[in-house]
């Protein structure tokens, strides 16, 4: 067993700012919200207080009295211990005989039982059961569930038994996401303002994970999309990279626009460079971008990022760019050369090892048959 990989996480200010206050308008009279008291990332340790915790919450849903005198004697025990802010006033009320009181904790146990299922092994069967009933316990179901995915999409706290996996569950994850809808798509789009404004703009910064949430939100379509396209002219060089490999991750041909301004025009170049490798998996677009590649190659400054280019030429198969690529073969630069000759691989399925290879082919068996330019 392994856990998925992952990055360090979000802050849980960060979920729970975006869970609590960027989700739609509530009705005139909503329920009260389930806002937890202490930090639910505690599953991943399955700390002994929790799960007794959570074993209690569960017993006050039997029919059983012997088995609500246990619960009471367990939540005693563990006084002051408590998952949501008002358990305490609830275990009060249900101690003195209250039935709604036993209830609601009970109903409270069963969204914790169903939200440890996210955190344990990858079982898609049991990931359906899971969402179900979140989904349909109110208030505070919806929001765990999209909270808790969110996490797993993130933090990787989910096992899988192979790295074949993690692909799955990442996929499966966001499939759920844009299932639960708006609520989903809302606290997406408020945890990725928040992780833009909180991620440092250093060259170290990583940024997958504000990248993970971005995918998500290009799946949910043109509303997400806007939100992406928004943070990809966001100041911050670190929040724009994360645009630019989620939209490649995310293989979204209709970002294609997004990635040539990014090439064209961002200062920054670890800037270009993602967007670079992002134009490289774009396919679908090469008809849009593989002119702005090749248009790039005399302007762009920095070598790694140029050879970047060279290789995206390549991963589209943007076959008008062979007579460009050309140029580059006998390029001063061993690793552009070789960039170079990529391309012409990945374009031709010609398996030349040297520049002086490609060029009797060009010269001879390409039908172009081009002289080439000194370079």
């Amino acid at each position: 067993m392994r856990r998925i990989a992952g990055g360090a996480g979000v802050p849980r200010a960060a979920f729970w700012a975006a869970l609590l206050g960027a989700c739609a308008p509530a009705p005139a009279d909503p329920p009260p919200a389930l806002e937890p008291a202490i930090d639910l990332q505690r599953l991943r340790n399955h700390s002994r207080r929790y799960d007794e915790y959570v074993g209690a919450l569960g017993l006050c849903n039997s029919e059983s009295p012997a088995d609500w005198a246990k619960a009471a004697r367990i939540f005693e025990e563990l006084h002051p211990f408590r998952v949501f802010g008002d358990d305490p006033e609830l275990i009060r009320r249900f101690r003195a005989g209250d039935e709604a009181a036993r209830r609601e904790l009970g109903r409270r146990g069963s969204l914790l039982e169903a939200q440890a299922v996210f955190f344990r092994s990858y079982d898609p069967r049991r990931w359906d059961e899971a969402r179900k009933i979140l989904l349909e316990s109110r208030p505070g179901g919806p929001e765990i569930f999209v909270w808790t995915l969110l996490q797993v999409l993130l933090s990787g706290q989910t096992r899988v038994d192979s790295p074949a996996e993690v692909q799955d569950v990442r996929v499966h994850v966001r499939y759920h996401l844009v299932q639960a809808g708006e609520l989903a798509r809302e606290m997406a789009e408020g945890l990725a303002r928040r992780m833009a404004e909180e991620i440092p703009d250093t060259i170290v910064s990583r940024t997958e994970d504000l990248a993970h949430v971005m995918v998500l939100l290009i799946e949910f379509g043109d509303p997400g999309r806007a939100v992406v396209e928004e943070l990809a002219r966001h100041p911050k060089k670190n929040v724009r990279r994360a645009a630019a490999q989620a939209i490649g991750e995310a293989r979204d041909a209709a970002a294609a626009p997004v990635l040539a301004r990014l090439l064209s025009e961002d200062p920054e170049w670890p800037v270009r460079a993602t967007a670079a490798e992002s134009a490289g998996r774009l396919g679908a677009a090469r008809t849009f971008l593989g002119p702005v590649l090749v248009a790039r190659l005399d302007r762009e400054p920095e070598p790694s990022v140029h050879r970047r280019l060279l290789r995206a030429l390549g991963e589209i198969h943007h076959e008008a760019a062979v007579p460009e690529l050309m140029r580059w073969v006998d390029s001063p630069r061993q690793a552009t050369s070789e960039a170079a000759m990529y391309a012409l691989y990945r374009i031709t399925g010609r398996k030349f090892l040297r520049p002086d290879e490609w060029r009797d082919w060009y010269q001879g068996a390409h039908p172009s048959e081009k002289s080439l330019p000194g370079r």
